[in-house]
């Protein structure tokens, strides 16, 4: 039996409550950087949907209604090599999707991951409080706000959540690149 896919609605909610969250104290957690919450519900507002827009300022941007189509997928791009990342059917892998397309800046972790900071948090509505994610796997760790490509054991975590996976020759491309390497992630 599938779960239904969230709505439009259901997504907006969720980056709301996220919105009215706001960020500004930060600590050390196990994949760097933590950040938690501290603005009050009450100085923020949304009047309408988040759009992000490409890297590229000629190309136009996305919004929540975008994000509801059939996103199994996404591309991750380091100059030529595009890299198709097979999503799972999560509220925080829906999430990330809506906040498509992404330039992002990875570094390497601990000799077992490739970690980037997002620009915004993530959702955790209806996923588990933790993950032990297994090489080749794309996730999240929501104390730091990371976007994060496994090549390696981690073990399990509080915060992880798995978002999806990659061909292991994909993977094994993404752990020799350096430090600072930029990706852009784009719907495919």
């Amino acid at each position: 039996m599938t779960r239904p896919r969230p709505t439009c609605r259901a997504q907006l909610a969720g980056l709301l409550v996220l919105q009215l969250g706001g960020c500004s104290a930060a600590t050390t957690g196990p994949h760097g950087p933590t950040v938690t919450g501290t603005e009050s519900p009450e100085t923020t507002t949304a009047t309408t949907p988040p759009t992000t827009t490409h890297p590229d300022s000629s190309a136009s941007s996305i919004t929540l209604d975008d994000a509801e189509h059939d996103m199994s997928t996404l591309h991750l791009s380091i100059d030529e090599r595009v890299i198709v990342v097979e999503l799972n059917d999560s509220s925080t892998a829906h999430d990330l999707a809506s906040h498509l397309p992404l330039q992002l800046t990875f570094a390497d972790f601990n000799g077992v991951e490739k970690i980037a900071t997002l620009p915004a948090p993530l959702t955790m509505d209806g996923v588990p409080d933790g993950a032990a994610p297994e090489p080749n796997d794309l996730g999240y760790y929501a104390p730091s706000q990371s976007l994060v490509l496994y090549y390696g054991d981690v073990g399990y975590w509080n915060g992880i959540v798995r978002l999806g996976h990659l061909d292991e020759a994909d993977m094994a491309f993404l752990q020799h690149q350096p430090d600072g390497f930029e990706a852009t992630i784009t719907a495919p």
